[in-house]
């Protein structure tokens, strides 16, 4: 049992490793129907930007170590993409929003958005998509909701940072508000998939000693699965403890396969758990790392979760990340408008605050615009955005 002063904080996401859908199609062209505003006038706004980014990640389906699987970052007070790898984006305050295929992030260093804008008429009460909306909107016929958002008309709306959520949640601890009490929650266990796919472990909590406002050290157990591979899992009784150690770091990397600690950054696709003394503990892949470990997406018992005999993929969660772009209820783009594979924008105005100001943004298409040929035009994840200092 510990004592902190204040509720743990959570995490600032880390925009190096997001997963991404691939929604959208493929890296091929896409037909000759497919939405292109930007070819439907530029919505007569002279006081505004735009800006097309190859954002296609190199396709849809790339390789985790693809080099062109990456995110594409923008600076607005530049109005210049800015050359970056994500390992060096997470750190960096030189770019305020970035791109990859058809997910949109914020820094979380430095920059906030929000919807301004919601384009109610393109969505029915049961947020099902108006196809008719969206096929006879273009980029000049909604500008008038773009060019109507002004720094005075959105005053009083709260701009949020994109923020990280672990598949393990926090439900590990119990957080005494009245005493400021932190202690490991015991009786939650999880199953947890290896970032390779290949086994399984039980995992759960056993003791937390804390430092001022941070971890000092978790105390963990797994009971790895000791059936042979494609066999129905057998659990063992007893299980193995390991201490992750935040004397000398905030992060400690533990493979479940190697059954010991390893560093973090030079095993980015074989580590499985990611322990930080912010009281957070991650997947490898989704946020951080490369690989592809899940959970179950609710805990149990041990007595419960030892009876799993196999994955079941709709029982399993990653870590993802939440924000004002990607979030369902207020993303960007409709899909299968036109009963196609692609990706139709519903104009939606959103807000972006940075270092450099406050910008009004929209973006127009997924597509490379008609012309051009360096990625061919029609190419998806390709994004023209506009935008507008407020």
């Amino acid at each position: 049992m510990t004592n902190i002063s204040t509720p743990p904080l959570s995490i600032a996401v880390i925009a190096s490793a997001i997963a991404l859908s691939a929604c959208g199609g493929s890296s091929s062209n896409s037909s000759s129907g497919d939405q292109a505003p930007g070819n439907g006038g530029d919505g007569g706004i002279t006081t505004s930007t735009q800006f097309t980014i190859d954002a296609s990640a190199g396709g849809s389906g790339a390789a985790k170590d693809d080099p062109e699987n990456k995110f594409s970052y923008f600076s607005f007070a530049s109005g210049t993409e800015v050359a970056l790898e994500d390992n060096e984006a997470a750190a960096s305050n030189a770019w305020d929003i970035a791109f990859k295929r058809n997910s949109i992030i914020v820094n979380p260093n430095n920059s906030k958005a929000a919807l301004v804008a919601d384009q109610a008429d393109f969505y029915n009460a049961d947020g099902s998509p108006v196809k008719a909306s969206f096929l006879a909107a273009t980029a000049t016929t909604e500008a008038p909701e773009f060019i109507a958002v002004t720094a005075e008309s959105i005053a009083d709306i709260e701009l949020k940072a994109d923020a990280a959520t672990p598949a393990l949640g926090s439900t590990w601890y119990n957080y005494d508000f009245a005493t400021h009490v932190i202690t490991a929650n015991t009786d939650n266990h999880w199953l947890i998939e290896n970032a390779e796919k290949t086994d399984v472990s039980i995992f759960h909590v056993k003791n937390i000693t804390t430092a001022g406002r941070s971890a000092a050290s978790y105390t963990v157990e797994f009971f790895d699965n000791e059936a042979e591979q494609g066999a129905a899992f057998v659990f063992p009784q007893a299980g193995t403890e390991f201490i992750a150690d935040f004397t000398s770091k905030s992060e400690v990397c533990f493979d479940l396969d190697l059954d010991s600690e390893v560093d973090c950054i030079s095993n980015m696709d074989s580590w499985d758990l990611r322990f930080d003394s912010s009281f957070n503990i991650w997947l490898n892949g989704g946020v951080h790392g490369t690989g592809n470990a899940s959970a179950t997406t609710n805990p149990d018992t041990f007595a419960e979760i030892s009876k799993t005999t196999e994955v079941t993929s709709f029982a399993m969660s990653k870590d993802t990340v939440s924000g004002i772009f990607t979030d369902a209820e207020t993303t960007w783009w409709g899909y299968g408008i036109d009963d196609s594979h692609n990706l139709w924008s519903n104009y939606r105005v959103y807000a972006v605050e940075t270092n450099s100001g406050q910008y009004k943004l929209r973006v127009l298409s997924y597509y490379a615009p008609q012309g051009s040929t360096a990625p061919a035009a029609g190419t998806s994840g390709v994004v023209t955005f506009e935008y507008e200092q407020l």
